[in-house]
């Protein structure tokens, strides 16, 4: 892999690949999430050695169509606003446009593109698309880890058509590696906590892959549901489907729950009814107890000895809140809290993925940007995006 320290960026045109997939619209609070100030450091090193900065990225899911309110113009006003420079917003990712406004760019100025995946060519690795992005640059680094399990045009595809000498992993892209990597090195014993949505990749990856890499593994939230549901128990009207996804997840657990003896079952259970977007009538109940029809897991909470378990791990590695901690939906944080305290006294704690930064924020643990790219490098200990810059 090319170093980033050994490449000439003065003067040089600089693609920057950044995971700039915020969760807000607003540009005050984009300022302050994560995703975006874990990028400030990358965007400084190159502007401070005098590259003509291009920035890119994606932002939600527009499924290869524009839709406006997936612009990345609120970004590059968060962005002027941490830099204190200008930050020039492109029209498009690619075309003549583009490519006539870093034409005119000096050192150390600025561009961001406009949303990578307005252009279906993006997630489909188009070799024109690819093409047109490569033209745009002399230097490509890749510092998005959150998207390092894709084979997208932006991630993959592009870093192919540069030489070695020309190519490099970000500060943060080889921040993640390493800390990844320490992480499996140490020794146990090792607790997995698997909350959150994405079960393509909870279910699919954590449990099915890497389940076998740990001591016991915590589960809440709609990984929870699933198990519980394919233990033939009752669920309600629980989370257990993900959004434009048909993949029958109960059937996948019912299908590995075999094969994994190690999950450990949350003592207690929240359950309560939707109405509107917001949960009401909660009600605690013992996990072992019946959900009635109309109410929906909300939070799971562990409680005494196997927290005191957990605390004794000498490595701890979670993915996603153990419920819905959002207080605009209700505020169902007990279960997460729990476990953020019992985390703070293992010795090693990594937690991947949006949700889990915003979840656990004020814990001891280090973050990952990346939660689906975490679990595809710990089960798998490669990422196409890195292997595409080697």
């Amino acid at each position: 892999m090319g170093k980033l320290d050994e490449l000439k960026l003065k003067g040089k045109k600089v693609l920057i690949r950044l995971d700039l997939n915020v969760s807000s619209r607003d540009p005050d609070e984009i300022a302050e999430e994560d995703r975006l100030t874990a990028s400030l450091p990358m965007i400084r090193y190159a502007q401070k050695r005098g590259a003509k900065v291009i920035l890119m990225s994606h932002l939600g899911r527009p499924d290869g169509k524009v839709v406006p309110e997936e612009s990345l113009a609120p970004v590059a006003e968060a962005l002027e606003k941490k830099l204190d420079q200008k930050v020039t917003m492109a029209p498009d990712c690619i075309g003549s446009e583009v490519e006539n406004i870093i034409t005119d760019m000096q050192d150390g100025d600025i561009t961001l593109l406009e949303n990578l995946r307005f252009n279906p060519g993006e997630e489909s690795n188009d070799p024109a698309f690819v093409k047109a992005l490569a033209r745009l640059g002399e230097i490509y680094i890749n510092d998005a880890f959150g998207t390092a399990h894709r084979e997208h045009a932006s991630v993959y595809g592009l870093p192919l058509l540069f030489k070695q000498d020309q190519k490099a992993a970000g500060l943060l892209m080889q921040k993640e590696i390493d800390m990844w990597s320490s992480v499996m090195e140490n020794q146990g014993p090792k607790y997995l906590c698997l909350g959150g949505k994405k079960l393509s990749e909870k279910i699919g990856k954590a449990l099915k892959k890497l389940s076998k890499e740990f001591d016991k593994v915590y589960v809440g939230g709609p990984v929870y549901n699933v198990i519980r549901a394919a233990q033939d128990r009752n669920i309600g009207s629980s989370l257990v489907t993900e959004k434009n996804d048909d993949t029958d997840y109960i059937a996948m657990a019912r299908e590995l729950l075999p094969k994994v003896k190690n999950i450990v079952m949350p003592d207690y259970i929240v359950i309560a009814r939707k109405e509107g977007d917001k949960f009401v009538d909660e009600k605690r109940i013992k996990e072992s107890e019946d959900i009635p029809p109309g109410y929906a897991i909300v939070d799971c909470i562990y409680e005494g000895e196997k927290l005191e378990q957990l605390k004794k791990a000498n490595v701890a590695v979670g993915f996603g809140p153990f419920g819905v901690f959002e207080k605009e939906k209700g505020g169902f944080a007990e279960g997460t809290n729990n476990l953020a305290n019992a985390l703070n006294s293992v010795n090693i704690v990594v937690l991947g993925g949006g949700e889990s930064a915003k979840a656990y924020k004020g814990t001891k643990a280090q973050f990952s940007t990346g939660g689906g790219a975490s679990i595809t490098y710990l089960s798998k200990k490669e990422l196409p995006a890195v292997n595409a810059l080697n």
